[in-house]
């Protein structure tokens, strides 16, 4: 695995040194006998060199994961690493194509594109070999459990009700629809929303980052684009229009929402 990504996930665990003594786990990786050598390849990798944990696992008050609450979503950097077992609330569930898909190159069919602190780890799992990113999808794919019926019920979306939504909903038509609502099947478009696992997070944190950052590969790469809504949106336009985008995916109001856009926008926490 590239020394960049393992840099990254180790900065990550080293904030939690203090509580590493108490629940560090020592020996060498046992394989599951009941698995396929793909399936231990994955979980050997996930689990210890690219600790895939350290940003998707919550963590306990002393820093350490909770081991009980194994990838239920977890926090880096300011954004929220969604859960990847059977809480995951990805609209459309994971597969290992997609997912060898997405890590190969930041994008799968159905899924949204990468961005925030995972956008940095794909960019170097991009040059690993093939092989180990199959059995990386293969073994975080397993983490959902759920039958398939489960794994696709969805909430559907709702009318946009009560004035922030309303007012939400114009500034969708504005500035996003446009590329959103055409799909990626043409050009110029982009992800329906209601796809995107974003919406459906229990933050409004990674969308509010998104939307007011954009995404925008790094000098002389290519990759997916969006642009940054900074000074193009005001906080409240910001908080009206994660409230109608919440309300798109189903769920309900994020009690985030003005507090992140204020953050943003305004710096103040």
């Amino acid at each position: 695995m590239p020394r960049t990504s393992q840099a990254r996930c180790r900065s990550r665990a080293r904030s939690s040194r203090g509580g590493t003594r108490f629940f560090l786990h020592k020996g060498p990786y046992r394989p599951d006998a009941s698995k396929s050598a793909q399936w231990n390849r994955g979980a050997y990798l996930a689990e210890g060199l690219g600790h895939c944990g350290a940003c998707h696992t919550p963590r306990n008050l002393a820093g350490a994961e909770k081991k009980r609450e194994a990838y239920a979503g977890g926090e880096a950097e300011d954004w929220h690493a969604p859960a990847l077992n059977a809480a995951s609330p990805s609209p459309v569930p994971w597969t290992a194509d997609t997912l060898h898909t997405y890590l190969r190159t930041g994008i799968a069919e159905d899924h949204a594109v990468t961005a925030g602190p995972m956008a940095e780890v794909l960019r170097n799992l991009s040059r690993a070999p093939d092989e180990d990113l199959r059995a990386i999808a293969a073994y975080v794919a397993s983490l959902d459990v759920r039958p398939d019926e489960a794994r696709a019920k969805q909430p559907q979306p709702r009318e946009a009700n009560g004035e922030a939504e309303l007012r939400g909903k114009a500034v969708y038509a504005g500035a996003c629809g446009d590329c959103h609502d055409r799909g990626r099947g043409v050009d110029g478009g982009a992800l329906p929303l209601q796809l995107a696992i974003g919406l459906a997070i229990p933050t409004s944190s990674n969308l509010a980052h998104i939307i007011h950052e954009g995404i925008v590969p790094p000098d002389g790469e290519a990759g997916p684009w969006m642009p940054s809504y900074a000074g193009a949106l005001t906080e409240d336009q910001l908080a009206d229009l994660l409230d109608y985008l919440r309300a798109m995916a189903g769920k309900p109001a994020w009690k985030d929402a003005r507090s992140e856009a204020r953050k943003l926008v305004s710096g103040k926490p």
